[in-house]
């Protein structure tokens, strides 16, 4: 049987990312992320329209800035905890607590933030080798000739290279860290998995996307047949017409008339219970989503023998510091050989005072000095 005839074998495994259902403690992990996330996002939305309304833009701007950044921090977070009590039932390990989940994810999010970092780093350096053929494709003459070779060659490497981004490096990256590899590991692993297991990972990546689409329209079917029944009874039964008054609330808050009345405090409390249901909902196939990846990592990825790509980049790298610091060391010599030399001062030969070219005995000492 064939490599791939074996992975595809083996797909069934991912049947197994549905277990994630169970993982009660990733279900508080990624809704605590995001409840406290919003929460720090709402007040420091509110301070920031505070500081808008009084003129002072400025700090506005900068405060709503801060507040994306610190709720973007918090919730990602409670993803990567969520991360890390996936992985550790993807490898049938003992589920750890949600407090050291949650420590697990702060230590982590360094890491994953600076291979986010250079993952982007590395596109756009792609991107930058592509707008450079370009321009070169613009010279007189030989200008279409060239992109005549360019165009196809380009569209095959940058597809190939941002499918695998999406598809594969991206989604891997987590699980990859969560299992304690450094950046460059991870790095590593994940373009050697593009260089010798591509299609397999490719065909699972897609079956674990039929999965999780399942997996959301069951979820969010169960929240659609239950939401209209809901809605009609309170309707019917909630005072002043309860959500029934949506439009008038609506039209009251913009002309500047509050929520007044009953059914502005039900609104509210819709609106409330409402997001929480439709989290929990989303909270599903997003676990089944991290957990089909820590799967596919551990199929794929975490046997990936990297010491001659990392031998192979610190090479490179030591190569580039090397002429770094010769180029510095050349400009250094070239600055110092083109500066006009510095006039020197003259001074009394007797007590070595600074004097001027006209002055005939030292100001100091007295002494005769032409």
């Amino acid at each position: 049987m064939s490599k791939v005839a074996q992975h595809l074998k083996s797909s069934a495994s991912l049947l197994e990312s549905l277990e994630a259902i169970k993982n009660f403690r990733a279900y508080i992990t990624i809704g605590l992320g995001g409840l406290v996330g919003l929460m720090v996002f709402a007040m420091f939305a509110a301070l920031s329209a505070q500081l808008a309304m009084n003129g002072n833009f400025s700090m506005a701007t900068i405060t709503g800035i801060i507040g994306g950044l610190v709720a973007f921090v918090i919730y990602y977070i409670g993803f990567l905890a969520t991360g890390v009590l996936l992985m550790d039932q993807a490898k049938g390990n003992e589920i750890r607590s949600v407090g050291s989940a949650l420590f697990a994810g702060l230590v982590t999010l360094p890491s994953m933030i600076g291979l986010l970092l250079l993952l982007g780093l590395m596109a756009m350096a792609v991107v930058l080798v592509l707008a450079i053929l370009l321009f070169i494709c613009k010279i007189p003459g030989i200008g279409p000739v060239l992109y005549a070779f360019v165009f196809p060659v380009s569209v095959v490497v940058m597809g190939a290279l941002f499918f695998a981004y999406v598809n594969l490096i991206l989604p891997l990256s987590l699980p990859a860290i969560l299992d304690g590899n450094g950046v460059m590991q991870v790095i590593a692993k994940l373009f050697s998995l593009a260089r010798t297991n591509l299609l397999p990972a490719i065909i699972f990546q897609i079956l674990l996307l039929l999965i999780v689409g399942l997996t959301a329209l069951v979820s969010f079917g169960t929240l659609a047949y239950g939401l209209f029944p809901v809605t009609s009874l309170s309707m019917m039964i909630l005072p002043s017409g309860g959500i029934g008054q949506l439009t008038s609330i609506f039209s009251g808050m913009m002309m500047g008339g509050g929520m007044g009345g009953e059914g502005g405090g039900y609104l509210v409390a819709a609106g409330l219970g409402g997001a929480i249901i439709f989290m929990a909902a989303a909270a599903t196939p997003l676990l089944t989503l991290i957990m089909g990846n820590c799967i596919i990592y551990l199929n794929f990825v975490r046997d990936q023998d990297t010491e001659q790509f990392e031998a192979t980049v610190r090479g490179k790298m030591s190569e580039f510091k090397e002429k770094a610091a010769e180029t510095r060391s050349q400009l250094a010599q070239q600055t110092a050989a083109i500066k006009p030399p510095v006039a020197k001062t003259p001074s009394c030969p007797k007590c070595n005072q600074p004097v001027s070219d006209d002055e005939v005995f030292c100001g100091n000492c007295g002494n005769k000095l032409k």
